[in-house]
């Protein structure tokens, strides 16, 4: 299926300056105050927040065509939020400690 004129085909990773600006203004209120909301932490909500906007344009070609963008962008926080407590949690382990939680 051709996209229609004017239509910007999710597969060809084409973002045009003008639409990243157009996703960004629209979102960037809401996606910060989630980030805020899950971190608590604004220096790491801000880190997190540049982080999900370089991934954003990093993988363009992965975003749904002709849907709301808000459930993909909160998936990318979401991501790269886990990602940041999994490495949080493997920096704290001291090396004579396993990396699983005792069950006793």
């Amino acid at each position: 299926m051709q996209p229609e004129q004017g239509e910007t085909s999710a597969l060809e990773g084409r973002m045009t300056p003008q639409e990243f600006d157009t996703v960004y203004d629209l979102h960037k209120a809401d996606i910060f105050r989630f980030i805020f909301h899950l971190t608590g932490n604004w220096a790491e909500a801000e880190d997190l927040f540049q982080e999900t906007w370089l991934r954003v344009v990093r993988y363009r070609w992965l975003r749904p065509g002709g849907q709301d963008l808000k459930p993909w962008l909160l998936t990318i926080v979401l991501n790269l939020h886990r990602d940041a407590l999994r490495r949080k949690r493997v920096r704290r382990m001291s090396p004579g400690r396993s990396w699983r939680p005792s069950l006793s």
